[in-house]
């Protein structure tokens, strides 16, 4: 395995990456969306599409584990990180890396934080029942904004949904918050002269180890499928070692491809109810995920400019969606009308707020570097 240090690095836009980023947030947003529409207005008879949605999450996700997308936006994200980051030769600089992620996520975190308190009390002035029961927020606690800004629950299960706090779909954003800070840690220590293989043990072990704990407590699992820096570290990592000069075979691929279905198929006919295996699935669907994502960097195609226009608002819409599509829902909103207007908010967010502070936190990070 090639070091992480000596990796090709790649610094061209790619409009395959961001068509992922459009297609992984957009199928969040729908899979929130749709269910969410027929219960504010009551639909006892399943639209076509629900049915559709609920088959999807039967298939991916038969033990209640990470949606598919949220696991393909945390393997897309170890991807892009180190498609451009730390090699031997291109000067990387531990405090340009820091202020390019902070002013890149930081902002339109705390901005989501606020907009899902704030719709918060806007839904439950409206109805009350169904603003708690969507956002998963019985009332907002000061203590517990706090744990959510400062993202803690990342390591201590018990606050997990303390931490909703009227945006729900956050969590996963706060562990990547801190998946930026572990990649500083490690190639700062690379960098030092500790060994990679060190390291990535390291990682294994703390993976290891609290995947021992939750397997014995079985309660920990919505937060180690959903919001824990443990679990996601390894997906993350999946992704960043796809920056390499080489493919997998096709013969390697397949035989994930195939490990997945038959994984599934055990998971779905409940053959087995094993959160051994649930885990192995999501590794595996880790491996599928980055081997797509670099055929999709790497072979541009003229029609990923149809969905990449999106995707540069990709963590926009993530990150405001949930509160948004309540909100509107709960006052009356069609589904389609609150699609619409989530596209509209995140996409004046991204040019407004989100992609104005990111060229700022990449002036600074020229000058500290300079």
């Amino acid at each position: 395995m090639k070091l992480l240090l000596d990796a090709p690095i790649i610094r061209n836009r790619s409009d395959g990456i961001d068509f992922i980023r459009a297609f992984f947030a957009l199928w969040v947003m729908a899979a929130h969306l749709v269910p969410w529409s027929a219960r504010v207005v009551d639909d006892a008879e399943r639209s076509v599409l629900e049915q559709i949605f609920r088959g999807i999450a039967r298939l991916f996700q038969s033990s209640g584990e990470t949606h598919p997308a949220v696991l393909g936006f945390i393997v897309l994200s170890g991807y892009c990180i180190h498609r451009n980051g730390a090699r031997r030769d291109n000067n990387f600089a531990i405090r340009g890396y820091a202020l390019r992620r902070i002013f890149r996520i930081w902002p339109v975190y705390v901005l989501a934080v606020i907009v899902g308190v704030v719709l918060f009390f806007v839904s439950s002035a409206q109805d009350t029942e169904m603003a708690r029961a969507l956002l998963g927020t019985d009332g907002i606690s000061t203590a517990c904004v706090i744990a959510k800004l400062t993202g803690v629950s990342s390591f201590i299960p018990g606050l997990h949904i303390c931490s909703f706090q009227g945006n729900a779909p956050l969590t996963t954003a706060m562990v990547e918050i801190w998946l930026y800070v572990l990649y500083g840690v490690v190639v700062t220590l690379l960098f030092r002269g500790v060994s990679q293989t060190t390291l990535f043990t390291a990682i294994g072990a703390a993976y290891l180890a609290m995947f021992v704990v939750v397997a014995v407590l079985p309660e920990l699992r919505g937060w180690w499928h959903n919001g824990s820096v443990f679990s996601f570290a390894l997906y993350w990592w999946i992704g960043a070692l796809f920056v390499q000069s080489e493919l997998p075979s096709r013969r390697f691929i397949t035989v994930v491809i195939v490990a997945w279905v038959i994984l599934t198929a055990l998971l779905m006919e409940r053959t087995v109810e094993s959160f051994v295996l649930t885990e192995m699935r999501k590794i595996v669907f880790a491996v599928m995920i980055g081997y797509g994502v670099v055929l999709f960097d790497r072979r541009q195609r003229s029609w990923y400019r149809l969905g990449s226009r999106i995707g540069l608002a990709g963590y926009s819409i993530y990150a405001l969606h949930a509160p948004v599509l309540v909100a509107l829902l709960v006052l009356g909103v069609p589904g389609w009308g609150a699609f619409l207007a989530v596209l509209a908010i995140a996409g004046l967010t991204f040019l407004s707020f989100e992609r104005p502070l990111t060229d700022l936190g990449k002036r600074y990070a020229r000058q500290v570097t300079a």
